[in-house]
């Protein structure tokens, strides 16, 4: 899991700012606590273009990610897909999951949106279960954030979809592409501003950045566009 933000700013959806003291927040795992060897930039010749890569195409026509709707859920998005990619490396076949269990269990409710550490800590204690089971709704905030249905044969079930743990990644996109070469999913946040995110190809402009949000890029997944690197995301908001 990675978390990034630009300037202080009021964030407005999905992803809320880390707003935990210093101590909480120098207890979190990072990337140098878990790995031995320094983790070294990959080499340019190590991204190659995306045609390269079939095994990526054929993980996008295997897997599914559900779409959000107007509702502030996309961590519980991006995390249960992070969770169902796992499981699907594991087995070879997906097995969708919904995001609900996670969204309903978050520290803010009913608020809408997700800290990033919370959604980590759901993922770990409760995890989910298969989306045919315990559809997710995403038609509004309310429906999404009740488990009043929640029977205890699912608790049970859930256990064997949990998170093992998670840890924060540096903010580079060299680290990111490290992680992805191990075959792990990331959940990457972002923040932006009006018309930088919603295209297939995002872009920096020159506007407030007000949004934030939860993406999960896939295994693998790193290559050059144009000439420059850039990572394979599968997104429950926007184009796409």
């Amino acid at each position: 899991m990675f978390h990034l933000f630009r300037p202080r700013i009021k964030i407005v959806s999905g992803v809320l700012p880390d707003d935990r003291p210093p101590e909480l927040k120098a207890k979190d795992y990072k990337t140098e606590e878990l790995i031995k060897q320094p983790i070294m930039a990959l080499q340019w010749q190590t991204w190659e273009e995306w045609k390269s890569k079939p095994e990526n195409l054929k993980m996008l026509n295997d897997i599914a990610v559900n779409h959000q709707g107007g509702v502030g859920s996309c961590a519980a998005q991006a995390s249960s897909l992070a969770l169902a990619i796992n499981n699907y490396l594991e087995d070879k076949k997906f097995l969708k999951l919904s995001a609900k269990p996670i969204y309903a269990r978050r520290k803010n409710k009913p608020n809408a949106g997700m800290y990033m550490d919370d959604m980590g800590t759901i993922c770990i204690n409760y995890g989910t279960i298969p989306e045919v089971l315990y559809p997710t709704p995403n038609d509004n905030e309310i429906n999404m954030s009740s488990l009043d249905d929640y029977i205890s044969a699912y608790e049970a079930m859930a256990k064997a979809l949990r998170a093992k743990n998670y840890f924060w990644l540096n903010p580079n996109i060299d680290s990111f592409a490290n992680i992805l070469s191990l075959n792990k999913p990331i959940v990457l946040t972002v923040v932006f501003g009006d018309g930088e995110f919603e295209k297939l190809v995002p872009e920096i402009l020159p506007v407030v950045p007000k949004y934030g949000h939860a993406i999960c890029a896939l295994p693998n997944a790193y290559f050059t566009y144009n000439g420059k690197k850039a990572i394979l995301i599968q997104n429950s908001w926007g184009t796409g």
